[in-house]
């Protein structure tokens, strides 16, 4: 059998564990990516370097919405997780 040297996650998994995670167990909440950008001349030589953008994804988040907000890959209700 081949050596898993990957695993993909969806957001509404990598949003169940952060609410198991948090233990939380009531409300709707959305998950969120704190995310930092850097601007800048970048490439792969100084002759080459061109007016660039790097996007850094800094941390995730759980943020109360709420309770009429419908539910999705998003947003998740907390008291339906097991």
């Amino acid at each position: 059998m081949p050596e898993v040297s990957q695993y993909n996650f969806s957001l509404k998994e990598v949003g169940t564990a952060l609410l198991k995670s948090a233990g939380i167990a009531e409300g709707k909440w959305a998950v969120g990516v704190n995310v930092g950008l850097n601007v800048g001349n970048m490439g792969p030589s100084p002759e080459q370097a061109v007016p660039s953008v790097m996007v850094q994804i800094q941390a995730f988040n759980l943020a109360l919405v709420p309770d009429e907000t419908p539910t999705g890959d998003a947003i998740l209700d907390a008291s339906k997780i097991r």
